[in-house]
Formats: C-alpha cells, structure tokens, sequence
C-alpha cells in the first residue's frame, strides 16, 4: 500500500468576492477560460518556427470568434503581459498553490455567507443564548445547503510520503493540465471563539504539552511534514471534527466515510478555528438533505453537547 500515496489538492466552488467583477477582468477571464489561449503562450513563448505568427494569430482569431468584445491585438497583448508577469510559471507550467490562501478564502464567505452562486448556498444558523452555556464557546453555526469541491490531484510520492521524491501527474512530461474531479453536496460549518481556545489552552496548559510533545517528537522523527504541523489548536478542531463525524453519521444514517471534513485553523494575522463537516458525492448534484437538517441548532446543539460528554 505504500507504492502510492498521492497529493490532492481541493477547494470548494464559492464566490470569494461580493462585488462584481470588472468587464476587463470578465473578459481577461473568459480569453484565459480558452484552451486556445495556452496554445498562444507556448508559441510564444517558444518563439520557434518560421511560421509562428501565422498560428498564433490563427489561434486567436479563433478566440475572438468565441469570446464576444475581444480583438486579436487585445488577445496577443494579454499573453504577452501574463509571460512578463510570470514567464518561470508559463515555461515549466508550474503554478504554487497556497493551501493556506484557499482556506483564508473559504474562511472568510463560510463565516460570513452573504452571497450565493448556482454550486453554493449557505445560510447562518442564528445560535441565540438558550444553548446550555455554549454561546462562550460556539462563535457562528451555517448550514451550507449546496456546495460544489473540485479536487485536484498534483501528483504522488512513492515508498515513503515525504516532500522528496515527488512525481508529477503528468510524469514529468510538461502538461499543462492535471486532473480533476467534481463533488456536490451539503455541510455544516462551525466557528469557534479564539478567546475560548485560549482560555483551554492555558487551563490544562501542562496536558497538553505532554501530549503535543510526543505529537511533535512522532511528526519529526517519521519526517510527516506533508501533514499539517500538530498545534494545540488544530489537535483540538481535528479531534472534534472526527467525533462529529462518528455522531452525525450515527444520527443522520450516513455512512462515516461518506462524510469528509475541512479544518480552517490558524494562529497567524488572520486567525481562523472552524470546521466545515460535510458530504459530497460525483453522481449527483447535492443529496438527500439530512446532514444540513442535522445542523438547526434544535439538533446540533445535543450532538454536539453528546460529543463532548
């Protein structure tokens, strides 16, 4: 079983921003959108052939006839200033994504769900004060109707899953696209308040250390800094989201492994201390409702007090 462990990178499908965008940036995006477009970067970037003019005005001739207030000179320009701004990225098609930069993201709309798209919908959960002195520790509860995953496999390691080592999906033959696959479903996404984490944190300050320690002794003597590094904090979200798990799957009837978990944790500018439990299936679009009907505080405030006994 150790000949493959592969590297997945995944982010749900949600609108990051509120405003609109610009008609520049629409119009850049669906120019970017064209399988075309990476066809004229490697021209140019190649810049080989006595005839490569021709075939990179060809290619964009065809993206001016499927994008609609765009010319050939504006098209050419774009390209041209994406291989300025990132010329290392556009030759080696290498593009660093920051996991960190996706959950910030996520964090932000899930603590806040104002706006909607047709692959996400989530709505607060007002929790009140009547929830058997919780409200000291539960910061926001959202119940997130409809969501879309889209999970990206990088490549793999073999033997031994270490940052060394790493094969590329593509086997290393420089294709510009890596596969993908799309999920629908539902979630329930909880916040906590920091200042309760840090209350716990100083109280049983010397358990935890003593069990962090042999956390972090196991996390540097088998070299797992593939994994997230085991802080108080994210021991602590990971711990509870796996016991959420084992309870809604027993209250909703959905098998465990059916249900998958995002840890938003960070103790940097941007502080984050929430989980989003959620279900997401390729064969369907959403699913039967049961986990977000799970998560109205009348239900979720004794799973969740049933968890913690």
């Amino acid at each position: 079983s150790n000949l493959y462990y592969p590297k997945l990178i995944s982010a749900l499908d949600i609108p990051i921003e509120s405003s609109e965008p610009s008609i520049n940036e629409e119009l850049n995006r669906d120019i970017k959108n064209s399988p075309f477009y990476k066809q004229i970067l490697r021209k140019i970037s190649s810049a080989t052939g006595t005839n490569i003019d021709k075939v990179v005005d060809s290619y964009a001739d065809i993206i001016v006839e499927e994008v609609t207030g765009c010319s050939r000179e504006y098209i050419l320009k774009l390209a041209k200033d994406d291989l300025f701004q990132n010329e290392d990225a556009v030759l080696s098609n290498q593009i660093t994504i920051d996991e960190k930069e996706i959950l910030l993201e996520e964090w932000g709309v899930l603590s806040n769900p104002n706006d909607n798209n047709k692959d996400f919908s989530a709505q607060e959960e007002i929790l009140g004060n009547d929830i058997f002195g919780l409200e000291s520790v539960l910061d926001k509860l959202v119940l997130v109707k409809k969501l879309r995953e889209v999970r990206v496999l990088r490549g793999f390691h073999r033997i031994t899953p270490s940052k060394e080592d790493f094969v590329q999906a593509d086997l290393n033959n420089n294709v510009a696209w890596l596969p993908a696959t799309e999920v629908f479903g539902e979630g329930i996404f909880i916040s906590f308040k920091e200042k309760a984490i840090t209350t716990w944190q100083n109280k049983y300050k010397d358990a935890i250390d003593h069990r962090l320690d042999v956390m972090q002794k196991k996390y540097n003597h088998m070299e797992l800094d593939f994994l997230p590094e085991p802080t108080p904090k994210f021991v602590l979200l990971h711990t509870l989201a796996h016991l959420l798990i084992r309870q809604l799957a027993f209250e909703c009837g959905y098998a465990a492994a059916s249900l998958r978990e995002r840890i938003y944790c960070s103790d940097e500018k941007n502080p984050m201390a929430g989980i989003l439990i959620y279900t997401a299936d390729s064969d369907s679009e959403g699913s039967l409702g049961g986990l977000v009907r799970q998560g109205n505080k009348d239900r979720f405030i004794p799973t969740l007090l049933t968890v913690m006994q």
